[in-house]
């Protein structure tokens, strides 16, 4: 139905110019909206982007930096005794267990 609706206004403005061009006073244009909504989406990028860079280099990298820079035997003493003063009591000693098992695994190897 719609496509026929088409066909029929398309053979419509071929055949009768009047109809090919519409009046430029009714022409909605959303152009000027837009403009001002993107601009508002790039400062709310840029803000993102600053507060993104700030936490990467002020929390991750010198805590990734830390990390890598403490030799593996205190690394395991340090999550174990993290693990084990964890205070759920039922839960705690399979997470202590899971915990010892993946250092032991994994322990060797720089991520």
């Amino acid at each position: 139905m719609a496509l026929a609706a088409a066909l029929l206004l398309w053979l419509l403005g071929v055949a009768v110019p009047a109809v090919r061009s519409y009046p430029a006073a009714l022409q909605i244009s959303t152009a000027g909206s837009g403009t001002r909504s993107s601009s508002g989406s790039t400062q709310l990028f840029d803000t993102f982007e600053m507060v993104k860079t700030a936490v990467l280099l002020n929390v991750l990298l010198p805590v990734k930096r830390f990390m890598l820079a403490q030799p593996w035997p205190w690394a395991i003493g340090l999550v174990t005794t993290a693990c084990w003063r964890w205070p759920c009591a039922p839960r705690g000693c399979r997470l202590r267990l899971r915990a010892l098992h993946r250092l032991h695994r994994h322990g060797s190897r720089r991520w």
